[in-house]
């Protein structure tokens, strides 16, 4: 079976989004998950950004300008998740959809992240096509 190419989502879309999120979170996140508010978030980024989907995989990508200068316009990668069914380069062509929609938004810079303990190797992939590491979070569970 041929993989269906990347496509961008839509409201038809959003259960999809909420079933491979809810796979997601139990493995990256050490929090409850809740389907309901995940619809209403998705719904909010195709307002405010894009979706896009694989077969198996998904990123969502939103568009804000940077607080001290509304004109330089950030693409910032919210999530990037492909399920262990997913062909190889499924992930890339997610991410290249997302580049590709930077550029056709007219975005001057692309922000993404990573779950570091789900890909430890992911910089060497984002320093091949030129990002590099400007912040780091660290979370704590309260």
């Amino acid at each position: 079976m041929v993989a269906r190419p990347t496509y961008r989502a839509t409201e038809a879309d959003i259960p999809r989004i909420v079933e491979m999120g809810g796979r997601f979170v139990a493995r990256a996140w050490e929090m409850a998950y809740d389907a309901d508010d995940t619809a209403e978030y998705v719904r909010m980024i195709l307002d405010q950004g894009q979706v896009f989907l694989t077969d198996h995989g998904m990123l969502g990508a939103i568009v804000t300008p940077l607080p001290f200068n509304k004109a330089h316009i950030v693409a910032t990668e919210l999530f990037w998740w492909c399920d262990e069914e997913a062909k190889k380069g499924e992930g890339v062509a997610l991410f290249n959809a997302f580049e590709a929609w930077a550029d056709e938004i007219g975005a001057h810079q692309r922000s993404a992240s990573t779950v570091h303990e789900m890909n430890p190797g992911i910089a060497r992939f984002y320093e091949r096509r030129g990002y590099r590491l400007r912040e780091q979070n660290y979370v704590r569970n309260i």
